[in-house]
């Protein structure tokens, strides 16, 4: 695939959806393109504001907080496994609410309480941690859900 090929190619992704650098990268590094004729790509859709790292991980943030119900942990890690720099990650963090945050692990914690079968207490909070945690949740404020929702029991 030649340059001018690729380039309106991507572009024409980048307007249908959010796409990152380092995403238009490997999809450059797929199609072929060499380093020296992807970099001037990328700077291209960088100037015609089609790739802007910190929109991106803005939207990245909402999605995959609100539809996906993962935690701070966890967007905070996969944006940066896509190279976003660490000023654009917390400036994503700020779409967080922090109420809606909490109340969407306050479910998370009480659905998990409700379908795990444990007669030991330890246990139990152990297997509702290890399910909260591995959706990018903050220890703290797991244990703080389950400790409150285990006293109205």
């Amino acid at each position: 695939m030649d340059i001018n090929k690729a380039k309106s190619k991507l572009a024409k992704l980048c307007s249908m959806k959010e796409v990152c650098e380092h995403d238009a990268l490997e999809k450059l590094h797929k199609w072929e393109i060499f380093y020296e004729d992807a970099q001037k790509v990328i700077n291209w859709l960088i100037t015609e504001k089609f790739i802007d790292n910190n929109r991106f991980a803005r939207f990245y943030t909402r999605d995959k907080y609100r539809f996906n119900k993962w935690g701070r942990i966890k967007i905070r890690y996969a944006l940066k496994l896509k190279n976003i720099s660490h000023k654009d990650v917390e400036d994503a963090m700020t779409e967080i609410n922090d109420k809606e945050y909490n109340e969407i692990l306050y479910n998370i914690v009480e659905a998990k309480l409700k379908t795990t079968k444990e007669d030991d207490s330890y246990k139990l909070k152990a297997k509702v941690h290890n399910h909260a945690q591995s959706k990018g949740y903050e220890s703290n404020l797991i244990f703080n859900i389950i400790d409150d929702l285990l006293a109205k029991l």
